[in-house]
């Protein structure tokens, strides 16, 4: 089966009251792209 992923990547910058992370990779194309082993798998 072949996928092509359309959306956005960014590097995000996180700040929480637990703690702060920069340049976290975000957005819809990264989310789905870490989701797609598990989708492999239904």
């Amino acid at each position: 089966m072949s996928v092509i992923v359309v959306g956005s990547m960014a590097f995000d910058d996180i700040e929480t009251p637990f703690g702060k992370s920069d340049k976290i990779i975000g957005g819809a194309a990264a989310i789905l792209l870490m989701l797609l082993p598990t989708l492999r798998s239904l």
